[in-house]
């Protein structure tokens, strides 16, 4: 498909003709059949110029079409019969209009009168959408009923010589219907500020919209078949994995996918095939957690006694010597600071003198006059540091006693072997001998008591003495002389060294044993990983060739797509060459009589053209819409007159209906449009809609000696009924039922089930769902969906539905049997003891009948 430049020609057809012998052959032969039946193409014909564009594309199979180039020879016209519309009838569903109205129309002039809301826009949407006009609104049903089916009416017409009824039910487009011509306010600005094409074109320029829309289609379908041949995503990703060698090229498929190195890689050979099975096995093996939960076992027993090393040495390193030495001079000075205490202070008159009351006061006023008074205090002349009155002599001087007794030199003393006895403990008291404990224990009862080690038993005894020194470091008591600890670090020494070196040894062995495995496992899993994915390629090669091949097909598709654009651009420009010649010119001729008729002002006219059709715009000035300049008035008549002209075009008669087309308008051009009118129903059938009474009065008057070809409806409303037609003369989440259901559901295939490995997944499962169950009795039936899943407010209204009396029973029974649906949920996280701890059938039917009770007993 190429665009090319093209002579003045000599007719419209002599430009088709012109343009078509410079496109694809496909295209010449379509443009050929357009000038043949000068009508639109038929979906037969349509199919077949698509399925030559196919094989000249090299998209099907087949010999490349050749059509001979086309000759200008003499063109006819095309012809319609006149079209009348004779009545509407049994509309229903349509806004709120009544039922059982009909509407007979007048060949000549039909005037239909009421008041603004009383039905009248109604019918008119009836006759737009079947006529598909450019301004067709949806039609709703009457919104004030529940139910309303899809709009209907029965539409009677005369065409030509012969009588039809149409029985419509909402469609778009009904022809002959589509020749009727309706203005109404939406064409307003349609008429005055859009670019329109026109609705009717004669003979020569008509075969432009024929060719286009002919070719649109063969476009259409041509991206139909792309889009329904490309592929959506790649659906054979799953079948692959991620790790194996293949899975890029199939990431990867598409229009560049080179097939031949796929089908190749397809192909297994009979050895190849008998390797698969033995690989699988070592494969399998290999993966096994045997080694691995051995490993991990020996560590976690390493890491334990490995702590009870660290309590051992430190321990050892403790200088009980050291520290027995630092309490002793301690206690020496304290002794010494008591005796200094007491002889200064001796006949003191002061109750319970030197006892631990005292020396607390003593210390504190201490600490606080250090804070508060100057260094020398008290001197004569200072106050008393807590009352603020003046000192005696004899108070000053108990004073000094005290601060001489705080101060002494043998409380210092006492002071610095307390910290350095604390010092030398530190590394005692640091130990975490509780924890430590703890996890002994833990570790004795796994054991069976014949199994338990004489290490963990010596362990144990030396980490109580352990905690029990530490109890004394803490008092800063001296070590017992009948200390155990010592016997037990001993006994423990050469058991915990043993221990060491063979949890170490295992710890090496088992390490070793695992990282081989798992190097034998990546040599051997990616040859697995390849030859499963040669063999998932070879039982999808068929499909995955086809995948390919629609893809490339799609590609090659698009590529003809982007040329459309081009072609259709080219066939638009000579449109606008013939339109000039055989519909412009007329058009234009004929909007300024409508215009001098309807005394409307002048307007530029310009025909842009587009889509392969001519097209018309008016203006008044550069870069300003006609609604911007003219007044509303203005704009009416520029509408209308537009509409005429264009309605006019059409050579054979058909329908024109007009609904309020005087709205704005003085009384002078309202004027010139009834004369309009009437000159109008001498060679068409019109339709008037309106709500001006003086517009009606005045169309009416003009009949008055020919009351024969004008035909007058009232049309009013009753209460919420609209459209009442009178002839006349003159003028609106989870349920308990669905998990009872799965759980009762889960119990019988468990029950039925010989595989043990199925029936442990079996009522893990049925585990899982139970812990919904619990979920839904607390949500509904204990709190009776005050709050619920995924609900994003609290129902405070329903606080007082809550079974309180139902929830001490309640709480018990749900949160054991729920602790127990979370142990066998594989989320939930689980202490490497009680892996191999499964849930059993007995125990799952006592709680899901434990469960049941509780739900029968908030539902009662």
């Amino acid at each position: 498909m190429e665009t090319a430049a093209f002579p003045s020609p000599s007719s419209g057809r002599g430009v088709l003709v012109e343009w078509a012998n410079n496109q694809d052959h496909w295209v010449r032969g379509l443009v050929g059949e357009a000038l043949s039946s000068r009508r639109p193409l038929t979906e037969e014909a349509l199919e077949h110029f698509y399925k030559l564009l196919l094989r000249e594309k090299e998209l099907a199979p087949g010999e490349a079409p050749f059509v001979e180039k086309l000759e200008d020879t003499a063109s006819g016209v095309l012809t319609e019969e006149p079209l009348v519309l004779r009545k509407v009838e049994d509309v229903e569903s349509v806004n709120a209009l009544a039922p059982k109205q009909e509407i007979e129309f007048n060949p000549a002039l039909t005037v239909l009168f009421g008041e603004n809301g009383a039905g009248k826009t109604g019918y008119v949407r009836v006759l737009k959408t079947a006529a598909s006009v450019r301004n067709a609104e949806p039609i709703l049903p009457n919104v004030l009923k529940a139910r309303a089916g899809p709009p209907s009416a029965a539409i009677s017409y005369r065409l030509g010589a012969d009588q039809n009824t149409i029985a419509w039910r909402g469609e778009q487009g009904v022809r002959p219907l589509t020749r009727i011509d309706v203005f109404d306010a939406r064409s307003l600005l349609l008429h005055v500020d859009e670019d329109l094409t026109y609705i009717y074109t004669p003979g020569d320029v008509a075969l432009f919209r024929i060719v286009h829309d002919a070719m649109e289609s063969v476009r259409q379908y041509l991206e139909s078949d792309r889009d329904k041949r490309r592929p959506r995503g790649n659906p054979f990703l799953p079948r692959f994995s991620r790790e194996a060698p293949l899975f890029s090229k199939i990431e990867a498929l598409g229009p560049s996918t080179n097939l031949a190195e796929l089908r190749a890689l397809a192909v297994l050979s009979a050895a190849e095939e008998e390797q698969l099975p033995a690989l699988r096995d070592t494969v399998e093996a290999l993966r096994g957690r045997g080694t691995a939960d051995r490993l991990q076992l020996a560590r976690d027993e390493l890491a334990l006694y490995r702590r009870v090393k660290e309590v051992l040495d430190a321990v050892d390193r403790f200088p009980a010597a050291e520290y027995t030495e630092a309490i002793s001079r301690r206690d020496e000075a304290l002794r010494r600071h008591r005796q200094v205490g007491e002889e200064s202070l001796r006949g003191a008159d002061v109750p319970r003198v030197l006892e631990q009351p005292w020396r607390e006061l003593v210390e504190a006023a201490e600490r606080y006059i250090r804070e508060t008074e100057h260094e020398h205090y008290p001197r004569e002349g200072d106050v008393c540091v807590y009352c603020r009155q003046p000192l005696a002599v004899a108070a000053r001087g108990l004073l000094e006693k005290y601060r001489a007794y705080s101060n002494n030199n043998h409380q210092k003393n006492a002071a610095a072997a307390e910290r350095a006895a604390r010092q030398l403990a530190q590394e005692v008291m640091d130990l975490d001998v509780v924890h430590l404990e703890q996890d002994l224990t833990r570790r004795r009862d796994q054991l069976a008591p014949g199994d338990v080690p004489m290490v963990l038993t010596a362990a144990l005894a030396f980490v109580k003495d352990a905690a029990d020194r530490k109890a004394h470091l803490s008092a800063l008591a001296p070590p017992p002389g009948d200390d155990p600890l010592p016997a037990s670090a001993a006994a423990l020494r050469k058991l915990l060294e043993d221990q060491l070196r063979q949890a170490e040894d295992l710890e090496k062995t088992l390490s070793g044993e695992l990282a081989e495995r798992e190097s034998k496992l990546q040599q051997e899993l990616p040859k697995l990983r390849m030859l499963e994915a040669r063999l998932t390629l070879r039982e999808m090669m068929l499909q995955i060739r086809q995948h390919v091949e629609d893809a490339q097909w799609a590609d090659r598709a698009t590529q003809v797509l982007k040329r459309f654009q081009g072609t259709l651009k080219s066939l638009t420009e000579s449109s606008k060459v013939a339109s000039e010649q055989l519909l412009n010119q007329d058009f234009e001729a004929r909007f300024r009589e409508e215009c001098e008729r309807l005394k409307a002002p002048a307007v530029t006219l310009e025909f842009p053209g587009r889509r392969g059709e001519p097209a018309r715009r008016k203006s008044l000035a550069p870069r300003h819409r006609l609604s911007a300049i003219l007044s509303e008035g203005e704009q009416k008549v520029i509408a209308l007159a537009d509409f005429l002209a264009e309605s006019t075009l059409r050579r054979s008669a058909s329908p024109v209906v007009l609904d309020d087309p005087v709205t704005s308008l003085d009384y002078k051009r309202l004027s010139h449009v009834v004369s309009r009118i009437v000159e109008l129903s001498d060679e068409r059938q019109v339709i008037v809609f309106t709500h001006n009474i003086w517009f009606t009065m005045d169309m009416l008057a003009r009949f008055e000696k020919n009351k024969d070809r004008c035909s007058y409806y009232d049309v009013s409303e009753d209460g919420d009924t609209r459209g009442l037609v009178t002839r006349a003369s003159s003028p609106r989440l989870d349920s308990w039922g669905d998990k009872k259901g799965r759980i009762n559901g889960l119990i019988q295939r468990v029950k039925q089930e010989t595989d043990k490995g199925v029936r442990d997944a079996l009522i893990e499962k049925a585990y899982e769902d139970l812990r919904g169950a619990c979920e839904i009795v607390v949500e509904q039936d204990l709190l009776q969906r005050v709050v619920q899943s995924y609900a994003p407010n609290i129902m405070v209204a329903k606080l007082r539905d809550i079974k309180v009396a139902e929830l001490p029973g309640a709480i018990g029974k749900l949160t054991d049997v729920y602790d127990r649906c979370c142990r066998f949920i594989g989320s939930h996280k689980q202490p490497l003891e009680t892996l191999n701890v499964r849930p059993t059938l007995e125990k799952l039917e006592e709680d899901w009948n434990t469960i049941q009770e509780v739900h029968q007993a908030c539902a009662s």
